[in-house]
């Protein structure tokens, strides 16, 4: 892995290790929205080393190599295998988990809120995150997926609209984002306080599990579904 680690950048490293999804997320290295930076590069501002990071990589292949050895065939998938995969994956997930977050969530905050007060914009955040993604969802599914089809069968399509459309959505892929990191920042990582009962400590797994399921979901979109159908229209 080293000798070609060096010469990747980030989205192409969880595109064939996807393990490293984990340490990324725990470096705060963006392979989602920035997939394109060089290992290099995204860790220049830190005092993280890329061998430090490689060697995290390689730890976790080891130990859970096998549990994500699926997802390593993916950037193989022509068009319509790869929105079947992110619907059956990624869009079941939320639809699964985002309103049980939401419940947990909210009982959290008015338990716990008065002595810890970042609970409040952390509830407000992920309501508007809710709201993004559940549009996001039935957006892609009405609308984008349906035409992304059409590109792999070669029908005549307008390039330009398709164009705009990934645009629209790569941008959302940003605001989706900005939130995810703002409430990560909020609760520190994810750190459980003191003194807390069960619950707090359910819904901040939730919410840790929903950052790093979010992050791939849009590393697959941005950096495997998206450039195939540049490649499919150029």
């Amino acid at each position: 892995m080293a000798t070609t680690t060096l010469e990747q950048s980030v989205g192409q490293i969880v595109t064939e290790y996807p393990m490293a999804v984990s340490v990324f997320l725990s470096y705060g290295i963006d392979f989602y929205c920035r997939g394109d930076t060089p290992l290099a590069e995204a860790l220049k501002d830190t005092d993280i080393s890329v061998d430090e990071i490689i060697d995290e990589i390689e730890k976790a292949e080891i130990a859970e190599g096998e549990k994500y050895a699926k997802k390593r065939q993916i950037d193989t998938k022509n068009l319509n295998e790869l929105v079947d995969y992110i619907e059956n994956t990624y869009h079941k997930y939320l639809k699964r988990w985002l309103p049980e977050i939401s419940q947990y969530l909210k009982v959290v905050r008015t338990v716990h809120g008065n002595h810890h007060q970042e609970l409040y914009e952390i509830y407000d955040n992920f309501i508007r995150l809710k709201e993004e993604l559940t549009d996001h969802l039935k957006k892609e599914e009405d609308q984008i997926f349906p035409l992304i089809k059409e590109i792999e069968e070669k029908k005549s399509l307008d390039n330009k609209e398709i164009a705009l459309v990934l645009k629209e959505i790569e941008d959302r892929h940003e605001k989706t984002r900005d939130l995810l990191m703002l409430n990560k920042m909020l609760s520190k990582s994810w750190e459980i306080p003191d003194g807390v009962c069960t619950s707090y400590a359910y819904v901040y797994k939730l919410l840790a599990d929903l950052e790093a399921n979010t992050a791939e979901h849009i590393h697959v979109e941005n950096n495997l579904l998206h450039p195939k159908v540049r490649d499919k229209l150029s």
